[in-house]
């Protein structure tokens, strides 16, 4: 009875170390893998080997100091890069498998990881390896280290994003920019720069694989920067990027944003007065044409709906004192409140939600307006447009002075508390002669203020007439204490004329 259990144990046995085996061969020798959240960049699947990140995407943490994280419009600016590393000698090629030694990603910060790995060739030439990669901002940088004394060339290679037909310019032989087919415009646009001695980047139109090729002996260093771009800004974002590849590797670290967008007209706001309260609308225009569909909004053709209609707000470099609201029906920015001189560039973004019940904010769109501020020449504004109320305890000539009623002073009153300007509540200079409190200045001295006084002035004698009789009665019950009269003798009703 025990050989059948035992061959059923030793089948289950074989069956489990067979399963083990496929499951060892199927899983790669470098498995850990991460994903990198920066202000203006989203790492994907950063592996560590050193070597490969799956993807890339526009992503704004924080966006302006806010808790939220809108994507960007454009993404896949690379797609397994580094993919291969390969070393020849000239005649044998090797591809070469890291071996992790340093895997520290950090969001919003410097990300390292770093690899080794050591070659031989049959003809005798050997060379230790040495690759780390480091991730910062919109930019990674792969650092390649060999120690040999041999004539060894390393090819590294990869792939740039989902491009059908991508176009590459080539400013210098060390630098390189990839960009989207005439008809995509909807990828990231990647730069490249290659530093190091004997190097060389290649790229063909219409392939998505990039290669870099250098000497192993020495360091080298290859460094990539990704550009976002609305659907309006394809052409900026190369014309910057061609202008910053030269400089990657200075550069490394930095946030690349989105070039202000060239889909909306965004009214400017009129010069301000230093102090004085401004109310202002400022539309919204969207003026864009898309390519895939020259008769609508490229904005409204990508976001698959009405993209100012769902758009929310967020700005930086507003001045103390001023508000900012979007109006999504109105499709307008509302300025108000009052602010201190000066010009101030405000950046403003628009992010957009499928839906109401969408937690992701997408399609993060840039531009900037100016608010200028400047000096209050009427030396005694007290920070209303137009008002000109006095300073409290001033008074207007001819109102007597002093405060309205509510004893509120020019410091007190907020935006909100601004008079308004249509003749029925204004300030000094209006052609109604209003005073702070819309108290005609004529009413002063008009009956219903004469009554008023008459009413004073009675109330006056009565309190007087009170405060006699009270102190008749008082000396009374002293002098009736003194003489030891007993209380119950006094009759008041006797005494009450």
């Amino acid at each position: 009875m025990t050989r059948p259990l035992r061959r059923a144990a030793a089948a289950a046995a074989a069956t489990t170390l067979a399963l083990g085996l496929v499951l060892v061969a199927a899983t790669p020798a470098s498995a850990d893998t991460g994903n990198v959240f920066n202000a203006t960049t989203w790492w994907d699947r950063v592996y560590d080997n050193a070597l490969d990140i799956q993807s890339t995407g526009s992503v704004y943490s924080g966006l302006f100091g806010t808790g939220d994280r809108p994507l960007g419009w454009s993404a896949h600016g690379l797609n397994h890069f580094v993919f291969d590393l390969a070393v020849s000698d000239g005649v044998e090629t090797q591809h070469v498998t890291t071996v992790p030694q340093q895997f520290d990603l950090v969001d919003g910060g410097l990300s390292t990881v770093r690899a080794t790995a050591s070659v031989a060739f049959a003809s005798g030439a050997a060379a230790d390896l040495t690759v780390t990669l480091e991730l910062q901002g919109s930019y990674a940088r792969w650092t390649f280290t060999g120690v040999t004394d041999d004539e060894l060339e390393v090819r590294a290679s990869g792939s740039i994003g989902a491009s059908v037909s991508p176009r590459y310019t080539m400013p210098s032989p060390m630098t390189l920019v990839a960009s989207d087919g005439p008809t995509e415009e909807q990828n990231t646009v990647t730069g490249f720069q290659l530093v190091g001695t004997d190097a060389s980047l290649s790229a063909v139109d219409g392939d998505r694989a990039v290669a870099a090729t250098f000497p192993a002996a020495g360091t080298t260093r290859l460094v990539v920067a990704l550009g976002d771009h609305d659907p309006c800004g394809y052409a900026d974002a190369v014309t910057a990027m061609v202008a910053r590849v030269a400089t990657l590797d200075t550069t490394f670290g930095e946030d690349i944003w989105a070039p202000d967008t060239r889909c909306l007209d965004i009214a400017q706001p009129a010069a301000l007065v230093a102090g004085t309260a401004t109310d202002q609308t400022l539309p919204v225009t969207d003026v864009s044409s898309s390519i895939a569909a020259p008769s609508e909004s490229a904005l409204d053709h990508r976001s698959s709906g009405d993209f100012l209609a769902r758009a929310r707000l967020y700005t930086s470099g507003l001045p103390a004192g001023l508000g900012l609201d979007y109006d999504p029906i109105a499709k307008s920015l509302h300025l108000q409140g009052a602010a201190d001189e000066g010009s101030y560039a405000v950046r403003i973004a628009l992010a957009y939600v499928r839906d109401p019940t969408d937690t992701v904010l997408r399609g993060a769109t840039f531009s900037t307006i100016t608010v200028t501020v400047g000096a209050d020449t009427d030396g005694g504004s007290d920070g209303d447009a137009g008002e000109g109320k006095p300073d409290a305890g001033e008074g207007e000539p001819g109102s007597g002075g002093g405060s309205t009623g509510d004893d509120a002073g020019p410091d007190d009153a907020g935006p909100d508390d601004a008079p308004e300007t249509d003749g029925t509540g204004g300030g000094a200079g209006e052609s109604d002669g209003a005073s702070p409190g819309g108290l005609v200045e004529d009413d002063l001295d008009s009956g219903s203020h004469a009554g008023q006084r008459t009413e004073l002035e009675g109330t006056g004698s009565a309190s007087v007439a009170t405060t006699l009789g009270l102190g008749i009665l008082l000396l009374l019950c002293g002098l009736l204490v003194l003489r030891g009269a007993a209380p119950r003798r006094i009759r008041p009703r006797e005494h009450g004329h």
